[in-house]
């Protein structure tokens, strides 16, 4: 699973996200998302690939869990809210809203 190199490789910046994956009690999303994370173009700023989740304290804080066949389309997805003058997947509006 990617996304194509030439226009990964475009991006002018890589924003720094931060994954979540319970509310209460917080924690981080750990196991496969700081990966898709990391191939949308982005940083990830809590958890660690292939480890467990970590919990998160509310003041460590600077959604997302799709496990499954859905993987393909989290990462469609973070690549466009990472990148969206380089990726449209046609998900804004329906997988995802821009909060204004």
């Amino acid at each position: 699973m990617r996304l194509p190199d030439r226009r990964r490789r475009a991006a002018t910046h890589k924003p720094r996200v931060a994954t979540i994956e319970w509310l209460e009690p917080l924690m981080t999303a750990g196991n496969w998302m700081p990966e898709l994370v990391e191939m949308a173009g982005g940083i990830n700023l809590f958890g660690r690939a292939g480890e467990h989740s970590p919990w998160l304290q509310r003041e460590e804080l600077q959604y997302f869990n799709r496990p499954g066949p859905r993987l393909v389309e989290s990462l469609q997805m973070l690549a466009e809210v990472l990148h969206p003058e380089l990726f449209s997947f046609g998900l804004e509006g329906k997988a995802w809203e821009r909060l204004r």
